[in-house]
């Protein structure tokens, strides 16, 4: 729990009557791929370490050095793979409420149960989600996502289950629904308080039963499928009762960023980091300008933060070190985003980036984005249109 590793050889029988497979029982994040080594061990033993994850067998005095060698080789790999994929979607945060859900994650992942996630949006309910298959016995299957708000409900069924050729006059091919691809692995179902009270009843149904039928087919077909959903809205407005009792056996809930200022700088860390590399451009943020973005208020929550990031980023001054003039400008200018010029209680500086970006709308309207011919307008340089674009965030 303390270093990562890349691969886990665990022997069987660790120490007495201590077995290594209890390992298993208690994943960290990220957890590695374990191969699990033993003397002899029964048919049942193995299907019960592999069902809680282990990823390979090694037996004692039966198992070659080439054979050795090779699953060694095939789960570094696959660890690195699992690695890539926790670092896409990181769980940030060392304070007390991030490392409790965090905790409580781990927990779950190598259950069966199925899981709702409770948070704004912004939150990072797609990266709990991933966690629990990353770290679960499902993680080299598929993690599959439906985005619940961009499910037509006429199509709804038929993206959800899947069609044969012919099932109806647009199906060309035979098409696997999303229960049949994330078959044993994770149906990830984000924002489920959106779909409609019909659709849940069919996926009551479907989850019930554990059995899918195509459209057009005249077959049923068992799924092994863990459901993990996730809604910003409040489950008992929007969720069938029924629906929502079969799809919250747990439920986890992402504190906003609002009650976690203290891993924002961590955030900040990570997320530069990254941001950096994909724009290939070289910017850290000074402690200065890392207490501003703390204080500020982000009721988009991360996702703002990694976008207020990006701005710095590849809109920024050319100076490798972000100070906190640069932060309270860009924060001055999402902050005055739709208040009014002549709001009493907006200062002369604030008033004047609310006149500018007016001005520099209607400009950029009338001239079709030239800003050439807006700087001539203006009787300004382009150098000045864009600084003071960038001031009223419109760059």
């Amino acid at each position: 729990k303390k270093t990562e590793v890349d691969l886990a050889l665990v022997d069987f029988q660790l120490r007495g009557t201590q077995k290594g497979i209890e390992l298993l029982k208690d994943p960290v994040c990220p957890m590695p791929p374990v191969v699990m080594i033993s003397n002899k061990v029964g048919i049942h033993e193995t299907a019960e370490a592999m069902k809680l994850g282990a990823s390979d067998f090694l037996v004692k005095g039966q198992s070659g050095a080439e054979r050795i060698l090779s699953v060694i080789r095939n789960q570094l790999l696959l660890s690195e793979e699992l690695r890539e994929k926790f670092e896409r979607y990181p769980l940030k945060g060392s304070g007390a409420a991030m490392t409790r859900l965090r905790d409580q994650t781990m927990r779950w992942a190598g259950s069966a149960a199925p899981v709702l996630i409770l948070g704004e949006s912004g939150t990072g309910k797609e990266a709990i989600a991933r966690a629990l298959h990353l770290s679960s016995p499902r993680k080299f299957k598929r993690f599959e996502i439906v985005n619940c708000p961009a499910l037509p409900e006429t199509l709804a069924e038929s993206e959800l289950v899947g069609y044969m050729e012919g099932a109806f006059s647009e199906a060309k091919r035979d098409y696997a629904g999303a229960f049949e691809r994330a078959n044993g692995g994770t149906l990830y179902l984000a924002e489920v308080g959106d779909l409609s009270p019909s659709i849940q009843t069919k996926l009551l149904t479907i989850l019930s039963d554990r059995e899918i039928r195509r459209l057009g087919a005249s077959r049923h077909q068992t799924v092994d499928v863990r459901i993990v959903a996730a809604t910003n809205r409040n489950p008992e407005e929007v969720l069938r009762p029924d629906f929502r009792a079969r799809i919250s056996e747990v439920i986890l809930k992402v504190p906003p960023l609002s009650e976690r200022r203290e891993d924002i700088p961590e955030i900040v860390a990570c997320w530069m980091e990254r941001l950096c590399a994909e724009e290939k451009r070289v910017r850290s943020v000074s402690p200065e300008a890392v207490k501003l973005i703390q204080a500020a208020d982000w009721p988009t929550n991360v996702r703002g933060i990694i976008s207020f990031l990006r701005q710095l980023i590849v809109l920024g001054k050319e100076e490798a070190v972000i100070g906190a003039d640069e932060v309270h400008t860009l924060l001055d200018s999402d902050a005055l985003q739709d208040r009014d010029l002549f709001d009493f209680d907006l200062a002369y500086s604030q008033a004047q980036i609310c006149f500018d970006r007016e001005l520099l709308t209607r400009r950029l309207a009338l001239f079709e984005g030239n800003r050439t011919q807006v700087a001539e307008s203006l009787g300004i340089s382009r150098v000045t249109l864009w600084d003071k674009m960038k001031r009223c965030g419109l760059s």
